[in-house]
């Protein structure tokens, strides 16, 4: 058995990314830790003190997500100096806070891959707490599954940091960039802001808080289920993570149609002061702008037209319309026709809102395929705004790829006495 078992056939690993920051070459120092396998790359300039916290912090962090349940990164053969796990801080990166996956590992059901982090200086001296935490999970999801799309990792590392500091946002202008042009999907590519993948995290923290209480057990379950493979070398013989979502939701007696829309309109609520309860930990939400809805309807302009964005709507993606009923008689009653183009699926959420800003009322918009709808309110002039969610469904489960072509769709609303 034993000469037999030096003759097997050899399997080798797959380098995906040979090269290393350069800030070893020109000039750094590194920090071993002694309670964990982890190397911490700093420019040689850092202050001590400052370069031992942020190593602290770096240990915080991969005991933290280990509570959590998130694996340690697969070992890097030492490409960093050490076996340990490292942690680049650069003067400048694209991205606050990415990990980059190195070696391609074989297994008979789940592959995994090698990855180390880097983080960039600027945003290290905010927060390195929250970029150390959001680069180990990421890195960690590499070992689960080494396949899936950047954007998920980005999103999930920002999310998880936000559940361990209590601090959602922490080391990121991602939640900042969604929010700002909410039309587009997350997972969008874009050049002008390499965090916008970040900003995903605010779909998994309206995952997390309907399904699991916001503890982040559900996500961290769903990227379990996506590692899975039926063939190692094949990345389709597994389901993607919106796939297993959508699965996930289906046994659960749900939907990802209401899903996506409920995170559409989770995403206007977070700003709310009273909405904060209904988050996990009490979590912060920092750099999360307001969704921008522009002037709203008035209701003397009534009848009125509202086209969506002239961009369109990518797919899970949303758009939001105001209305003001100010001067709307007591028993008034509005009504509400969708027109949307087709290649999507369209969801219409009505939300009513109080004078506190508080959500009294919430109808969804029975839509056909053609697609067309239309939703009636009754006595409007109870509501200090009303606000119309509109949410471009994909048909069937959509892949999430960074480099992904996006299509987008163009609606209107007509609002009518």
């Amino acid at each position: 058995m034993l000469v037999a078992s030096l003759f097997a056939p050899t399997v080798h690993a797959h380098v995906i990314a040979p090269g290393r920051p350069e800030v070893r070459a020109s000039g750094s120092i590194a920090l071993e830790s002694i309670v964990a396998p982890l190397r911490l790359h700093v420019p040689r300039a850092t202050p001590a003190a400052r370069a031992r916290a942020w190593l602290a912090d770096l240990e915080w962090a991969a005991a933290r997500a280990t509570a959590l349940g998130w694996p340690s990164p697969l070992p890097d053969g030492g490409r960093g100096g050490s076996p340990s796990f490292d942690v680049y801080v650069v003067p400048s990166a694209g991205a606050s806070s990415v990990a980059v996956p190195e070696t391609q590992w074989p297994s008979v059901d789940r592959p995994a891959a090698s990855a180390y982090a880097v983080v960039a200086e600027t945003a290290a001296e905010i927060d390195f707490a929250s970029c150390a935490m959001g680069a180990y999970v990421q890195a960690s999801t590499y070992a689960i599954d080494p396949f899936e799309d950047v954007a998920w990792r980005r999103a999930t590392g920002t999310f998880v940091a936000g559940v361990a500091t209590g601090v959602l946002g922490g080391c990121t202008t991602g939640l900042t960039d969604v929010q700002a042009d909410p039309w587009r999907g997350w997972f969008a590519p874009s050049d002008d802001y390499p965090d916008r993948p970040d900003g995903g995290a605010l779909a998994l923290l309206a995952m997390s808080a309907r399904h699991d209480g916001g503890t982040g057990r559900f996500v961290r379950d769903l990227w379990e289920l996506a590692g899975l493979r039926s063939d190692a070398g094949d990345p389709t013989s597994g389901l993607t993570l919106f796939q297993v979502w959508s699965e996930s939701a289906r046994g659960a007696g749900d939907s990802l149609r209401d899903n996506l829309t409920s995170e559409a309109l989770e995403r206007f609520l977070l700003e709310q002061p009273w909405r904060a309860r209904t988050f996990p930990v009490g979590l912060a939400l920092e750099g999360v702008t307001p969704i921008a809805l522009g002037d709203p309807v008035r209701w003397p302009s009534l009848p009125v037209r509202v086209a969506g964005p002239s961009e369109g709507v990518e797919p899970a993606a949303s758009s939001y319309v105001l209305l003001d009923p100010e001067g709307a008689p007591d028993d008034a009653r509005l009504r509400v026709w969708l027109e949307g183009e087709t290649g999507v699926e369209w969801g219409v959420t009505a939300i009513g809102l109080d004078s506190l800003g508080r959500e009294s009322l919430r109808m969804e918009m029975p839509v056909r395929r053609e697609p067309r709808g239309y939703l009636a309110i009754e006595r409007v002039a109870r509501y200090e705004r009303l606000l119309f969610v509109v949410t471009a469904l994909p048909l069937g489960v959509p892949a999430i790829r960074a480099d992904a072509e996006i299509d987008a769709r163009g609606f209107r609303l007509t609002l009518d006495r």
